[in-house]
């Protein structure tokens, strides 16, 4: 059950879209698992990435005690 600590591992095990279960595209797990500071894409519009951004935010609010939406404590 680790992998439902991790941020993929959250949005896949415990989101649904349309009463589906999420299942999130490769670029969409390589961006969450990049762990840069500051993270820079080339991207097409309508490809999910605001998505996947919030649900990141999502993830990591459950998941870290020291973490707001304003950033780290």
């Amino acid at each position: 059950m680790r992998w439902l600590a991790t941020n993929e591992g959250f949005i896949q095990g415990l989101t649904s879209i349309e009463d589906e279960p999420t299942k999130l595209a490769s670029y969409q797990m390589i961006h969450l698992r990049d762990s840069s500071k500051f993270r820079i894409r080339e991207k097409a519009r309508g490809v999910g990435f605001s998505f996947i951004c919030a649900a990141e935010a999502l993830a990591k609010a459950h998941l870290r005690n020291t973490y707001t939406q304003h950033g780290h404590k």
